[in-house]
């Protein structure tokens, strides 16, 4: 299932009782568990039925424990399990998603490698009663289009040149470029349609020194302000680093 539509679900408080996470993108990861974090329980109720788990430190059993117990005055008891990819032996929680208890929210986040599909009884399992997601990571050329659909979610329209520049200087790691959108949304009022100057002013990319210009001076063998250019980057290097092409 797609992010976006998971994610829509957990906020109308439609929950399943398993989510198997799965993608070689981490932040589709980290933006769910962090939404079912958020939305299934309240500050009072988490203390009590809402743990985290690490796949490394664990085994089947011992989330089967916690996901058996009964929430404390609370609708659900919510048991996350991070870097589920470390569980060794996954396969034994197959018996569970079968037939998952309506009162606990298992969520099972498999970063950076796929489960093994032959695994066919946790596998069949997991089709019949958990949502799941399997995210492909996003190619280079699509990172412009992503920046614009985060800044649509947060109110905001952005221009091309500042999309192109934003994706060129903070690269294809989704997590950084949605922290520096919302940085970039609690400065600028709704409605507002990010430019370059906006860029410059609350994240620091300089709108005279970026890859754009520099690709400009090369084409036009401007050797004086291609060196301006390239050592602004290498004097500015944490802010700036250096583009991965310029081609």
């Amino acid at each position: 299932m797609d992010h976006k539509k998971i994610l829509t679900q957990i906020r109308n408080k439609e929950f399943s009782p398993v989510y198997f996470l799965q993608s070689d993108e981490p932040y589709f990861i980290d933006i769910i568990v962090d939404e079912i974090e958020k939305n299934v329980l309240d500050e009072a109720e988490k203390a009590f039925n809402q743990i985290v788990l690490y796949g490394k430190e664990i085994d089947a059993k011992q989330i089967l424990d916690q996901v058996m117990q009964f929430p404390m005055m609370a609708s659900h008891r919510v048991v996350i399990i991070k870097e589920a990819q470390e569980l060794k032996d996954i396969q034994n929680l197959a018996t569970y998603i079968s037939k998952p208890s309506s009162q606990s929210i298992l969520v099972l986040a498999h970063k950076h490698k796929k489960l093994d599909k032959r695994k066919k009884k946790i596998w069949d399992a997991l089709k019949k009663n958990a949502t799941i997601l399997d995210a492909k990571k996003l190619y280079d050329n699509q990172i412009p289009a992503y920046i614009q659909s985060i800044a649509q979610d947060l109110g905001l329209g952005i221009d091309n040149n500042a999309c192109m520049l934003l994706s060129e200087y903070l690269g294809s790691d989704l997590s950084k470029v949605s922290n520096e959108i919302n940085k970039l949304s609690l400065n600028l009022d709704k409605g507002t349609k990010i430019n370059t100057a906006h860029i410059q002013q609350f994240i620091g990319i300089n709108k005279d020194f970026n890859i754009f210009e520099l690709q400009k001076a090369i084409g036009m063998k401007d050797k004086a302000k291609a060196y301006r250019i390239v050592k602004y980057f290498s004097q500015n290097a944490k802010a700036n680093p250096m583009p991965r092409n310029i081609a």
